[in-house]
């Protein structure tokens, strides 16, 4: 696995629009001037010795004030993190009844990748080891409510498949935006995770091309995309999702 996420970074590294970004950063977040997107990232980390933690926290808060709405911004961070979240899901793995390291990774993946979207400001410091301790905490928690033991139920929100007349598909779209639209309103799911749901229900799309469209791992977009429909399972009673 940490090949894989090695393999997307490269690949991202190499990816087309990478200097029109750098250049926007410059003007947003004049720390981040002047830099390859390998070494804003490597700065983000810091240094394996342990390096100036300050330095690190300034590289990681302008990437984390860019990532809500710019997702190369959001995946620099993401692998900034990556050693973290893997060691932490080493640790976590040798619970009783936790799944394997991959799998827990992949979890903290997804919940980091959510997270990113929206903490930035939350911390004054050691921002990468506090994201990781909260994200581990969620996981632990989401573990605690067996949600590994109880496989989501994933045609809740399936599209309607041949048979079916046009009206009654429109309906069906608009029955679910609107359940989507309570639910992110009510805090249950965030925008991104919704629209994710959206994607895959009515967009037709693959956790593949969702992953390469926010340049995340198909992996991620996958636990991202069971949780979400987890939350709704959960809370779908108030949202008024019937049963069944």
């Amino acid at each position: 696995m940490t090949t894989s996420y090695a393999h997307d970074w490269a690949h991202t590294c190499n990816g087309g629009g990478i200097a029109g970004a750098l250049s926007r950063w410059a003007l947003l977040e004049p720390q981040l001037a002047s830099l390859p997107l390998d070494a804003i990232m490597r700065r983000a980390q810091g240094s394996p010795g342990g390096g100036d933690p300050g330095q690190a926290d300034l590289v990681l808060g302008a990437l984390l004030r860019l990532a809500p709405t710019d997702p190369l911004a959001r995946r620099t961070a993401l692998q900034a993190i990556l050693p973290r979240l893997i060691r932490a899901a080493r640790t976590l793995s040798r619970r009783p009844g936790s799944p394997c390291p991959a799998e827990v990774t992949s979890d903290l993946v997804a919940l980091t990748w959510e997270e990113l979207g929206r903490c930035a400001g939350r911390w004054p410091g050691h921002l990468a080891a506090r994201l990781v301790t909260d994200v581990t905490r969620r996981h632990s928690r989401s573990l605690h409510h067996q949600v590994y033991e109880h496989p989501v139920a994933e045609v809740t929100l399936s599209a309607r498949s041949g048979g079916g007349h046009a009206e009654e598909d429109a309906l069906a779209g608009i029955e679910v935006t609107t359940l989507l639209r309570n639910a992110i309103k009510r805090g249950v799911l965030q925008p991104l995770a919704a629209r994710t749901l959206y994607d895959v229900a009515f967009g037709g799309l693959t956790d593949a091309q969702i992953a390469g469209a926010w340049g995340a791992t198909p992996g991620s977009v996958k636990k991202a995309r069971q949780r979400a429909l987890a939350a709704l399972r959960t809370h779908g009673p108030a949202l008024g999702l019937k049963a069944g």
